[in-house]
């Protein structure tokens, strides 16, 4: 049950009956939350006058109690709406953090998937419950199961239970979640690789890489669905209806996966439409139909978090300028003695070229194994230097390349550099460890394939094509992910006619009615009206709608984003905002910062943003940190630490603002 508070109060806490008031104060209009204990439904104090409630003070879970006459019933609090660059920017802070881990080894999780999951589960935006069944919440669905499941696994003390429902440890547990589901798919399919005699050098060859159809069955059905479903793949049974695997499930975990079945019932199941379309039968998928949706599902799924990813933060894609100095190698290892894959390792001189390739590796042997591994790493030591040291240990397995170099390219980057290291999943009915190869500069073009110039290709080096959904991890080494320089971006407004994005306002609104209006209001609360037209033209991704609601899907409307609350104080409410004319809107613009402000002046970018975003931090120097590790506020907002120091700066918060005024002083916005 919710409840709207009608007077601020502080909350009492403690332990019954010693209870004292405690800061912070909680704002009127806030929502509250039913509090009781396990296995308890009822909240009162025994004379029925106070309720124990919890409510979150930014990204931190407060408990109290709360006088009983000030609570009204309510819907359920507003969720804080995802700001994509920061989701998209807690990702890639996620990869590094989880695959620096020691004990990760192979098993390396990347931004882009993180982000295509969210988007499969909620289009990245911060929901509550969608999951019928389950208490699943937030932008990945992840139940207190799912939730202690990390917790557990992890120890972490940075990480409680009141977090799962906290953007940016999801974020987080979800990498952690994701590595786990990685390595138990591994293992297990490994094991039933050996136990079934399949390869009897697979302790040589490597572990089994999952695939990401593998780990995205293991997300949003479980691992061990995503087990059972490859074994009965890898035993011939393609064509096995998935149901098969829930058969030999106890009661209560057989209920479990048919509900899991249902509510993602548009992957897991052939509908009528699709039925009629295609020829088949209606109903559960076979496991070889599955896959193949699920891979197109994914392509798809990349792609948009890909350009996601390259409209908000291209600066943390990876740079892959230069040459990959092991590719000329390859190149004339594929010439002389190779002969374009004339020649085989069957014969002696192959045999010969293929053992020199293994002493480039830490594993002796006199025994032609699985050498696409040990072929890379030949090629790297010839390049000698920082290259030569960059070979990984256990090079002679396909599966620990996922860990070298420095850099993660994106499955669906456009354009894979020539050399970048491309580590593939097994193909289909094989458990094999996988394989690696280099991105051929002489690529096929064929639709869904990527050409590798590699060794251990049909027993020669050569260039062959794989399918794409197929790449496991693509690798380079070059310059750190771009760090963050406060000089960037500037706000200072350089001479010229006009202020910025007038010039757009006046096209979309047809005349410049409300580009006069944001000047004058500029005047009246000191504010450069550059600024607060950049800040709405932020907050509204460029469409200056007073009708705009939250991009990620939350509840906050119109020009700068206004919450319920902060509407409420204003004497209206979203719904009348989103009903107003941009010209109307501007008023409670205006109401809104001379409140914030107080007084004082906008002296900078960041003083508007900051009133809108954090208002205490109003007025602060772009140096100033306002979120602290290991403070609960920097948790939240960690996104927005964009060098990673542990802590975020005003003017880190303000960076894509500041991006945002640039682009509105072009010549073609400005006016």
């Amino acid at each position: 049950m919710f409840y709207k508070l009608t007077k601020a109060q502080f909350p009492f806490q403690g332990t019954l009956p010693e209870l004292k008031k405690k800061s912070p104060r909680i704002p009127v209009n806030s929502i509250v939350e039913d509090d009781p204990d396990e296995g308890e439904n009822e909240t009162l104090t025994a004379d029925g006058k106070l309720r124990k409630i919890k409510f979150r003070v930014v990204g931190n879970i407060r408990r109290g109690w709360l006088p009983v006459e000030f609570l009204e019933e309510a819907e359920a609090a507003e969720r804080p709406g995802v700001i994509p660059w920061a989701f998209i920017t807690t990702c890639v802070r996620a990869e590094e953090w989880i695959n620096a881990m020691p004990d990760t080894g192979v098993n390396y999780v990347h931004a882009d998937y993180l982000i295509a999951l969210a988007i499969y589960e909620t289009k990245m935006a911060n929901v509550g419950n969608e999951t019928p069944g389950t208490d699943a919440v937030g932008p990945f669905q992840i139940t207190s199961t799912r939730w202690k499941e990390f917790l557990d696994a992890s120890g972490d003390p940075d990480f409680v239970e009141d977090d799962r429902d906290n953007i940016s440890d999801q974020i987080y547990g979800m990498a952690f979640l994701t590595r786990e589901h990685t390595r138990t798919i591994s293992d297990v399919i490994t094991a039933h690789e050996k136990a079934a005699g399949s390869s009897p050098d697979a302790d040589k060859a490597g572990p089994y890489i999952p695939t990401f159809a593998d780990i995205f069955i293991a997300a949003v059905v479980t691992p061990l669905a995503a087990i059972e479903l490859r074994k009965l793949e890898l035993s011939g049974k393609s064509d096995t209806l998935i149901t098969e695997i829930v058969s030999g499930l106890d009661d209560d975990r057989k209920k479990e996966m048919q509900r899991i079945f249902r509510h993602n019932h548009h992957i897991l199941k052939v509908d009528k439409t699709e039925a009629e379309a295609n020829g088949i039968a209606a109903g559960p998928r076979t496991v070889g139909n599955l896959y193949e949706v699920v891979e197109e599902k994914l392509d798809k799924l990349f792609g948009s978090a890909f350009k996601l990813m390259k409209e908000n933060v291209p600066e943390l894609l990876p740079v892959t300028s230069g040459a990959a100095t092991w590719l000329p190698t390859a190149l004339a290892e594929q010439s002389d003695p190779w002969n374009n894959g004339a020649l085989k390792e069957g014969t002696q001189l192959g045999r010969d070229r293929v053992l020199t390739y293994f002493k480039a590796t830490d594993l002796a042997t006199n025994k032609v194994l699985p050498w696409c591994g040990a072929f890379v790493a030949f090629c790297m030591k010839q390049a000698g230097g920082e290259v030569a040291g960059s070979i990984v240990k256990g090079a002679a397995r396909a599966a620990n390349w996922k860990s070298w170099g420095n850099l993660s390219i994106p499955v669906k980057t456009g354009n894979v550099p020539a050399g970048a290291v491309v580590v593939m999943s097994p193909p289909p009915g094989s458990a094999r460890s996988g394989h690696v190869g280099f991105c051929s500069p002489d690529q096929s073009g064929k639709a869904g394939k990527i050409t590798l110039l590699g060794g251990n290709q049909s027993d020669t080096v050569k260039n062959s094509d794989y399918d794409r959904s197929k790449i496991a991890a693509i690798r380079w080494l070059g310059p750190p992910l771009g760090s963050f320089k406060e000089d960037t971006a500037s706000d200072t407004i350089p001479p010229g006619d006009g202020i910025a994005w007038g010039g757009f306002v006046d096209r979309k609104f047809g005349n410049d009615e409300f580009k006069k209006k944001v000047i004058e209001i500029g005047t009246r609360i000191q504010c450069d009206p550059n600024f607060l037209m950049t800040v709405m033209a932020f907050e509204t991704g460029r469409s200056f709608s007073a009708k705009q609601k939250n991009l990620a899907g939350g509840s906050a409307t119109g020009l700068i984003q206004f919450m319920p609350t902060t509407a409420a104080e204003l004497g209206t409410s979203t719904a009348e905002l989103a009903q107003m004319t941009e010209n109307r809107q501007l008023d409670f613009v205006e109401a809104y910062l001379k409140n914030k402000a107080n007084g004082r002046p906008f002296t900078k970018l960041a003083d508007v943003y900051m009133a809108v975003l954090w208002p205490v931090a109003f007025g602060k120097s772009e140096g100033s940190a306002i979120f602290k590790h290991p403070e609960k506020a920097y948790k939240s907002n960690r996104g927005l630490d964009l060098n990673g120091d542990k802590k975020v700066t005003v003017g880190e918060a303000a960076a894509k603002v500041k991006e945002q005024l640039q682009r509105g002083l072009e010549p073609e916005n400005r006016g």
